[in-house]
């Protein structure tokens, strides 16, 4: 899939997102500041509100870019992809989420090896006051 065929919807929330905005829109932090982003429908979880965190999808169909990740801000966020997942659309979503200024943004590459690995190892994204 290239970027142009995608869809994109500026100020549209990854799929699950809405409960978690709902939380957010009220000046609260989730009890649990984990968030874990599938790249594809493919990735089996269990989406929306986890015992581990909140588990979002982006579509797709869908360039990660093109959607609001300001409900991640101050939060733990840890992408899941596998091996099929392009490096653009893995370079895509980090850039859209670091711009948001999570805590920290880790990756998981799943699949055989599940293997664990580190994107950014806890990186500060937030200004100094």
């Amino acid at each position: 899939m290239n970027a142009t065929s995608a869809v994109a919807a500026p100020h549209r929330l990854p799929a699950y997102g809405r409960q978690l905005l709902e939380i957010r829109k009220h000046g609260r932090v989730p009890r649990r500041s984990q968030v874990w982003v599938a790249l594809h429908w493919r990735i089996n979880v269990q989406h929306g509100a986890h015992p581990l965190g909140y588990v979002l999808v982006i579509d797709d169909m869908v360039v990660p870019g093109a959607l609001d990740w300001s409900i991640i801000a101050g939060l733990w966020v840890t992408l899941l992809f596998d091996e099929q997942t392009s490096f653009e659309r893995l370079q895509d979503a980090v850039a859209a989420i670091l711009n948001c200024k999570p805590v920290a943004l880790q990756g998981a590459l799943l699949g055989n090896s599940a293997r664990w690995f580190f994107l950014k190892l806890s990186q500060r994204c937030k200004q100094p006051n």
